[in-house]
């Protein structure tokens, strides 16, 4: 028997082509399903309030691993130690609704509008939502009128 160009005299099982089961045709290669272990839904960023009652009663429980924790939550590891690293009191202990006022007092954006903020740009935008306002005629959106 003769090997190919750059292959051996042995060739492995998905590499061959001879033999009564394949008839000259080379095999397939088989395709492994990927396991993921966590859910592949999109969780919400934050930890919800529930979550964290969730975690406190983990933590609460004695041997109870943070992985066990995760798990139970569909959440990484590192998740709950985060939260947990984050959102300690002073004595140590974990508090989840302290800790859901903490988180979101911390959120981004804590911020006033800009039209309460800005009182012409509000006062332009009322004025504009009493009446209809029609674009210019040189403007590329506004519609040709019939005669």
């Amino acid at each position: 028997m003769e090997a190919g160009v750059g292959a051996g005299k042995r060739r492995g099982r998905s590499g061959s082509t001879i033999g009564p089961r394949n008839a000259g045709e080379p095999r397939r290669p088989r395709l492994r399903q990927r396991r993921c272990r966590w859910r592949r839904r999109r969780r919400p960023r934050g930890l919800s309030s529930a979550e964290r009652i969730r975690i406190a009663d983990g933590v609460r429980q004695p041997g109870m691993p943070l992985r066990m924790v995760a798990v139970e939550l569909g959440r990484p590891v590192s998740t709950i130690s985060r939260e947990l690293v984050r959102n300690q009191q002073s004595d140590g202990s974990y508090q989840p609704h302290a800790a859901h006022e903490l988180a979101t007092g911390r959120r981004a954006r804590p911020k006033i509008g800009k039209l309460a903020a800005i009182r012409r740009l509000r006062a332009i935008v009322e004025d504009g939502v009493g009446r209809a306002v029609e674009p210019a005629a040189d403007h590329p959106l506004a519609s040709p009128r019939p005669p």
